[in-house]
């Protein structure tokens, strides 16, 4: 086994051991919030194309 995989094969059993635990560092964090904020815009995005979604938009401006 090279250097280069025993250090991934360490990061991922600190990764897996802190994802037991509940934990998530910054990094994780920050693209965990960006990926919510795309996926609340692309739920967003669909809805409006309902006609459910329309009337309540047309309803919201009038």
């Amino acid at each position: 086994m090279d250097v280069a995989a025993m250090r991934e094969c360490r990061h991922s059993r600190r990764q897996e051991s802190q994802s037991q635990r509940g934990e998530v560092d910054r990094e994780e964090h920050s693209e965990i919030e960006s990926a919510a904020e795309l996926l609340y815009g692309l739920i967003h995005a669909r809805y409006i194309l309902t006609s459910k979604g329309l009337n309540a938009m047309v309803n919201s401006i009038v």
